[in-house]
């Protein structure tokens, strides 16, 4: 569309088809990408919370290896509170030298809160994000870190159980689930200790 100025030029414009063109490919393409934006955030999200539980096995194999444990360091999953990690050495508490495996604290009726530190030989309980859990299709409810680095499942307590071993039992997988999107991830760690998390 041109229109003559005042001045004797000519101006060019847009004709109200072509705005209307440039409003719908704006239109389309925001349709488009913000659903993929959407999904992207959230399958980053479930990433991230399956990443905390990864640097838990990690924390609690080189506690293992730092300490030079000599029965072990069990990482709980789904403990002490629900979608809880924390570790706990399986050796005799340094403090008074009682053999005390499943205690992750003093006093067995106070459970800590997620975040609280409790006295060595325990770590601090991690809690996943509100609206995350662990699936609980698995026959293990712990892993145990040895002195070496390796990684045996083990059966602690009473708490469900959320980790699943391979047919071959070289690797071993805990799912965490979000209940909001129905997305899970999984982190992996072998006997030999190498922990993965799936993309």
């Amino acid at each position: 569309m041109t229109v003559q100025s005042k001045q004797g030029k000519c101006l060019r414009g847009f004709s109200l088809i072509e705005l209307l063109t440039v409003i719908m490919i704006i239109g389309i393409v925001s349709a488009i990408s913000i659903p993929l934006g959407i999904n992207y955030v959230r399958s980053y999200q479930v990433l991230a919370a399956a990443q905390a539980v990864s640097a838990q096995m990690q924390t609690a194999r080189s506690q293992a290896v730092r300490r030079n444990s000599r029965v072990g360091i069990a990482l709980n999953i789904d403990y002490p509170v629900a979608g809880a990690v924390q570790f706990t050495t399986l050796d005799e508490n340094p403090v008074d030298g009682k053999y005390d495996p499943l205690g992750p604290y003093p006093g067995r009726d106070k459970v800590p809160a997620v975040g609280q530190n409790v006295n060595p030989p325990h770590g601090t309980v991690i809690g996943l994000p509100n609206t995350y859990i662990f699936v609980q299709s698995g026959g293990f409810n712990a892993l145990v870190f040895r002195a070496n680095g390796t990684v045996v499942p083990a059966i602690l307590g009473t708490q469900p159980f959320t980790v699943t071993a391979d047919p071959n039992g070289r690797e071993f997988t805990v799912r965490v689930l979000s209940t909001l999107t129905g997305l899970t991830r999984g982190v992996r760690i072998s006997t030999s200790g190498r922990v993965t998390v799936e993309p």
